[in-house]
């Protein structure tokens, strides 16, 4: 699995062989400018994440199943 910031979705590619690529052309510098937010949360990047599941979607179908549901604390409302 694997989550990117800045960076467009559709340019992460996984081939058959379960190999990913990520191809980019005009990237934009990173700007500097002293009020700008930290740079780790403007730069662009792509993390890759081992685990069990092929996508998050499966993930979090597991991890939901995987111990006690939490009771609902939102209040039910009559309809009037």
């Amino acid at each position: 699995m694997w989550t990117a910031i800045g960076v467009p979705y559709e340019t992460v590619v996984r081939d058959p062989r379960g190999q990913y690529t990520l191809d980019v052309a005009d990237v934009p510098a990173t700007p500097n400018d002293d009020w700008m937010p930290p740079m780790n949360t403007i730069k662009w990047k792509v993390e890759f994440y081992y685990t069990y599941a092929r996508s998050g979607v499966d993930y979090w179908i597991q991890k939901a199943g995987a111990g006690p549901r939490m009771p609902s604390t939102s209040p039910t409302l009559p309809f009037s």
